[in-house]
């Protein structure tokens, strides 16, 4: 479930936050199931309010197939955990032999805005799941995962989907 798959990424969250230390496999693993929870809870989102075929990766387009309702309600939810001040955030930046520095300087505009975070990390499972093949074909990139951001927006995705939810049904997905 997209709890599961966040519990895992925020295991290295918190490994992170105590020791400010995290390898690039750790970080990767991370990022990817940040990336998949937030996907899974978009994609069940769109499920309860009675979407039949959902496709893709991109969160910031999953994000936009939601009712302006649900989307008020995650933005709200965003923004009274605090999502709109600027939280620690993890850069990655690999580099292959024979790369030029230069090229690194078009970052995508870091913002705090949840559609602006869904937006920058828009395709943050695609990448962070084929990293190797990301290594292999550019030669100079910055990845942003922006932890804390992310986990805010989880945490506001979470709390709409409970609310499509009975009481029982919450305790049944708490505990699977």
């Amino acid at each position: 479930s997209a709890r599961k798959f966040h519990d895992v990424g925020k295991k290295y969250l918190d490994l992170w936050t105590k020791t400010g230390h995290l390898s690039a496999t750790d970080a990767f693993v991370s990022a990817t199931n940040y990336g998949l929870a937030l996907e899974l809870y978009l994609k069940s989102l769109l499920i309860m309010e009675g979407a039949t075929e959902i496709k893709g990766h991109h969160l910031d387009i999953l994000f936009e197939k939601l009712s302006d309702d649900t989307k008020r309600e995650i933005t709200k939810a965003y923004q009274n955990a605090g999502g709109l001040e600027r939280k620690e955030a993890f850069y990655i930046r690999g580099r292959l032999t024979g790369s030029n520095v230069d090229e690194a300087a078009n970052t995508p505009a870091r913002g705090t805005k949840l559609n602006q975070l869904l937006k920058n990390n828009k395709d943050i499972f695609v990448i962070f799941r084929y990293m190797f093949e990301k290594a292999r074909t550019q030669n100079w990139e910055y990845f942003f995962f922006e932890y804390e951001n992310l986990d805010v927006a989880i945490s506001a995705l979470a709390t709409v989907a409970d609310q499509f939810l009975t009481p029982d049904e919450i305790q049944k997905v708490s505990t699977v």
